[in-house]
């Protein structure tokens, strides 16, 4: 588990969360957020493997059902 390990708020997306993160553990957080997703993504407020969030909810402490609530998803609104 990381040393500083920042609960992500409810209303907050993944990548501000990772952001804070880096932030508490005096680490610039593109090189934080490269060194945890492996590749850098395209976005990952949308784009992030089950895998990798459930290795950032182990590394975290935090449920995968939590940091998969910081994930944008499209909404398909049915007339």
């Amino acid at each position: 588990m990381w040393p500083q390990r920042p609960k992500r708020l409810t209303d907050e997306i993944l990548s501000r969360w990772l952001w804070r993160t880096a932030v508490a553990a005096g680490v610039p957080p593109y090189r934080f957020v490269r060194d945890v997703l492996g590749a850098a993504s395209d976005d990952i407020d949308r784009d992030v493997a089950p895998a990798t969030l459930r290795r950032l909810a182990q590394l975290s402490g935090q449920t995968f059902e939590h940091l998969a609530g910081g994930i944008l998803s499209e909404t398909v609104i049915v007339t």
